[in-house]
Formats: C-alpha cells, structure tokens, sequence
C-alpha cells in the first residue's frame, strides 16, 4: 500500500478557520439538471473572481475577493448548482473532489467536507519554503506538489509523508497520476511541436505509461494556430474524425476576436464575439445569437451537457430552454 512506502511527517496544524454553517444539507451527486436563477442587471464587476469546475462538471466551486478585502467568499456546489455550501477563508484556490474540496491558502491546506462548516487546515513546513505547484485529490488522499517537495495525506493533513516527484515537469492529476505536455522545439517563435507523457505511481516509483489515442470513430474539436507574426497571431476551430478535417472557424484574432472554446467528452461549446455556437456531427451552428452576457465567456460543460460561463462572483448555465441561469453565486 502506498501508505506503508513513505516516511511520515509531523505537519503542523494551524488554527481552524470555521465558517457560517451551509443553509440546510448540501446535496452530493448530479441526479436533477439546476433550475437556476435568472442573472442579476446589476453583476458588480469590480471584484476579482475565479472558478473551478470538476472533469466530469459535478462539482464547482466560485471564488470572490474584494479589491479592499484579503480573505476571500467562498461557495461550493457537489450536485450540479443545485444546493450549495458558503465560506469565509484566506485567499485560497479549490481542488474539488465527489464529496469535499481541498483549498490552498498562503502557506496552508484547508480540508473542506460536504455539511461540515468547518474547515480542517494543516500546514506542513515544506509548503512554505517551496514555490507551489499543484494539489490532486481523490477523496482518500491528496497530494501537494511544489518545486522541491511532493507530498501525500491521508487523515486531512494531520501527516504527511514524502512521495518521489514525478519525472520533468509533469504535474500531479488525481492522487496516483501525473501528466506532461513537453514542447519540442522553440514554443516563443511559434515553431514547436508538442508531446504528452502520463506517469502512474506504482508503489515508490513514477512509472510512464501510454497516453490513450484519441477515438477515430467520433469527432474531435480543436483550436489550431494558423499565422503568427511575433506579437500575435491568428488560430481556427478544427473538427476531425479519422482522416476527415473540417475548418470550421478561421482567422480568428485574439487582439480584435473576443472568443474561447471549451471541449468536453460531454459537450463542445464555443463563443465569438457575443454569439455562442455548439459544435458537434463535424458542423458548428449558432445556440444564441443575442449577444446577451457578450463579455462572459464558457468555462466548461456540466455534467448534463450544458455550457457553464463564468460571472463576477458566480457561475451561470445556457439551456435553449432557458437561456441563460445563474446556478452558483455568493
């Protein structure tokens, strides 16, 4: 067991930090699409505000801090947007997981659980004296990578033990995997290509493994690079399926487009100059041409297929049927 393979280390444990208890239980799993709210005339754009969104869109989490303020609000969804949870911490960045969330604040992890207002914080002294990097969780365990130090959890950071760092400069994904997107040649000249290495823990070691090729059967989305000028540049959206290559958007311009693309096993979604678009059977057709929320631009997809975007302080979801809806806020 990975547990037996690495010395244990003492953390030391900062005071807890207990924010206001969630409004009534907080719901786990995404079993009903969120109703929603309609979205506010009135979204106050002068705080800084950041999400984060599962890989498979069930869990979320919205992050809002005040220009005058050094502590951050707080919210966190484990059904969808459904019901949600509220905190009051330090500045921190969320790594979620089925049933709880992992926050790093300045020289601190914090161990959230689904209807628990209390938040767990550990503070292992190698966090402090290294550049951090990134955190991954399954539930279970949860690993902390900096520049110097890579290390696991099992018990909310009461201790921790010391696990070998991956190979270059892969970074760690889920509790047992690590990838790497290595760039061959020069990536500030545009001239490069790309190659991607995935690493499985097995027992004290990285291991290398093949990465998993594509599907040949379905299609394939991608934002492509079409000219480079040194300063700036124009790419195109790109469908594939087997040896078919579609173009389907081209020369957008990132210094005059407003645009971004997000793709998902669950979705592919994309948003030029106000109008959003759905891409799928090798074709792109327009969802919303209103130019409504022209600023905010897709996320990612939730776990129902449906395009998330983020707000100041919230995140909201576009149905046909409904347009636009707020599912998380603060």
């Amino acid at each position: 067991m990975l547990v037996a393979l690495f010395p244990l280390v003492v953390a030391v444990v900062a005071p807890p930090v207990t924010p206001p208890a969630p409004v009534g239980p907080v719901g786990i799993g995404c079993t009903t699409a969120p109703a929603g709210a309609p979205v506010p005339a009135d979204l106050h754009r002068d705080s800084t505000s950041w999400t984060t969104i599962s890989d498979d869109g069930c869990q979320l989490a919205v992050v809002d801090q005040a220009p005058t303020s050094t502590n951050v609000h707080l919210a966190i969804s484990w059904d969808g947007g459904t019901t949600s949870a509220r905190y009051d911490l330090p500045s921190v960045s969320v790594t979620l997981a089925p049933d709880r969330a992992v926050a790093l604040a300045s020289h601190a992890i914090g161990f959230i659980h689904v209807n628990n207002p209390t938040v767990v914080w550990s503070a292992p002294p190698q966090l402090s004296a290294s550049q951090f990097e990134a955190i991954a969780t399954d539930g279970a365990t949860t690993l902390v990578q900096t520049e110097q130090w890579l290390g696991a959890t099992n018990d909310d950071g009461a201790t921790w033990r010391d696990v070998p760092k991956p190979p270059g400069d892969a970074r760690v994904v889920s509790a047992t995997k690590a990838t790497w997107l290595e760039y061959l040649g020069d990536p500030g000249m545009g001239e490069f290509e790309t190659r991607d290495h995935a690493y499985e823990l097995r027992g004290a070691a990285w291991v290398e493994v093949s990465v998993a090729k594509p599907s040949t059967k379905s299609w394939r989305y991608a934002e492509e690079g079409e000219e480079f000028w040194g300063c700036g540049g124009t790419s195109g959206l790109v469908a594939t399926k087997g040896k078919k290559r579609r173009v389907l958007r081209s020369g957008l311009n990132s210094s005059v487009d407003s645009y971004r693309f997000v793709t998902t096993p669950r979705g592919t979604y994309a948003k030029i100059n106000g109008t959003l678009y759905g891409l799928a059977a090798g074709a792109m057709r327009v969802l919303d041409g209103s130019a409504a929320m022209e600023g905010d631009m897709p996320i990612g997809v939730d776990a129902f297929g449906a395009p998330l975007f983020e707000l100041p302080g919230g995140i909201a979801r576009w149905t046909k049927a409904g347009g636009y809806r707020v599912i998380l806020s603060l």
